[in-house]
């Protein structure tokens, strides 16, 4: 595995072990577990977004979920329960290829 699949991973083990406040254990079964979220690209998009990925030696996938990440992290002004989750792969992505 590299590096960037090693802290994909890691952040994926973190999400699925997140402790729950007590107000909410128990009311919503996967709340702190990873989801899979799909979006529609046409085939376009899809090249144009393998294409920045393989720049970068990436799978499309973790670039965008970086850039997604990125923006979350640009809306809430970096503050937040998200931000440093959100900071983990974003710097390890860019950090790799800057």
């Amino acid at each position: 595995m590299s590096k960037i699949d090693n802290l994909i991973a890691a952040d994926g083990a973190a999400a699925e072990t997140a402790q729950l406040p007590e107000d909410v254990k128990g009311e919503r079964r996967n709340l702190g577990r990873s989801v899979m979220f799909s979006i529609r690209l046409n085939p376009d998009e899809l090249a144009e977004l393998e294409r920045h990925a393989d720049q970068r030696g990436l799978p499309a996938r973790t670039l965008a979920r970086a850039w997604i990440l990125t923006r979350l992290r640009e809306e809430t002004g970096g503050h937040g329960d998200l931000a440093p989750r959100v900071a983990r792969p974003h710097d390890a992505v860019f950090r790799r290829n800057a």
